[in-house]
């Protein structure tokens, strides 16, 4: 069986199957809780612990009948592996990709957020989940390309 080739150049010692199934559930409390906007929505970050808590519950009782999804949801909300806090970082950094690729430029403009203060947002996320990660491969590629995307962030005239 070949081996997952993302695992292999990046992360050496990761379990792929772990990464695919935290990949997969990792927005499951969302589905209740919402999405929280933690660059903008600073009303919303004072209840997402709570909210999110609460969708845990009604996930909890919504699939009784499956345990191991419910034992990937709980190990990658508590970030106790690698792999869960691995996950836990690319889904902070995917999004900047997507929206580049899809054009939606305007959310940065509007909101005024420049490339340093989202790579200062970022850094203080991946920070509290594993400072190692600030120093991984994967990372540092991804936030060295996202410095490269001219005119996509919003520039401080001053």
């Amino acid at each position: 069986m070949p081996k997952n080739v993302f695992s292999e150049i990046h992360h050496n010692g990761l379990d792929a199957d772990l990464l695919i199934k935290y990949a997969l559930v990792h927005d499951l409390v969302e589905v209740y809780a919402g999405d929280t906007d933690s660059l903008i929505s600073s009303s919303l970050i004072s209840t997402k612990a709570f909210r999110e808590k609460r969708a845990l519950v009604k996930l909890e009782k919504e699939l009784k009948d499956f345990p191991e999804i419910l034992n990937i949801i709980h190990d990658y909300e508590g970030r106790i592996n690698p792999e869960s806090r691995f996950v836990y970082v690319v889904d902070k950094l995917i999004p900047f990709i997507n929206a580049y690729f899809a054009k939606q430029n305007d959310y940065y403009q509007k909101n005024k957020i420049t490339y340093s203060s989202l790579r200062a947002h970022k850094e203080f996320k991946i920070r509290s989940v594993d400072p190692n990660l600030l120093h991984d491969k994967f990372v540092q590629e991804t936030l060295k390309y996202l410095s490269t995307l001219k005119g996509f962030y919003y520039e401080d005239a001053t």
